[in-house]
């Protein structure tokens, strides 16, 4: 399995919550490459005036958070004994930090944990549904809304909301 660099893309105009795939062919303005490593994605979020990256690490797959205040000097780095073969997502609910990602249980199931400061995480909840890769996680409306591909022989495609406080 390779080793791939985080690289964080700075000087977005505006920065909502949001998936950050690896651009090619194009040229970044402020890059900064952390020394930590990854073999999936990242996803990234703003809250509470930081900026937040996601990622699962590699080896021991654990789901691991920075964030900056400026979008260069990244740090109070935070390693969750959760694990993930996917990329973690972030959201922000109810002035909460969300960090959703499907878990490397044998069913594969979503999992939320959330934070009122970026740093402590808690009120784990674990969601009777399982998918095959990373979910989509979003507040809406006042709801929790996460999308996933499932499990089931189709990969049929499933959008469902959860009281989420």
């Amino acid at each position: 399995m390779s080793r791939t660099t985080l690289s964080v893309l700075v000087g977005l105009a505006t920065l909502a919550c949001a998936l950050a795939p690896t651009t090619r062919g194009q040229s970044a303005n402020n890059k900064v490459t952390l020394d930590d490593t990854s073999t999936t994605d990242v996803s990234m979020c703003a809250f509470r005036g930081r900026l937040y990256i996601a990622w699962s690490g590699v080896g021991n797959l654990q789901l691991n958070l920075m964030s900056a205040a400026d979008g260069i000097n990244w740090g109070n780095k935070v390693t969750l004994e959760e694990t993930s073969a996917s990329r973690p997502v972030l959201a922000v609910h109810n002035g909460q930090l969300v960090l959703a990602w499907t878990g490397t249980d044998p069913q594969h199931h979503i999992n939320l944990l959330s934070s009122a400061d970026g740093v402590h995480f808690g009120n784990k909840r674990t969601i009777d549904e399982t998918a095959s890769g990373s979910p989509a996680v979003l507040s809406f409306q006042g709801r929790l809304y996460f999308g996933w591909t499932g499990t089931d022989p189709q990969h049929h495609v499933n959008v469902a909301s959860a009281p989420f406080e």
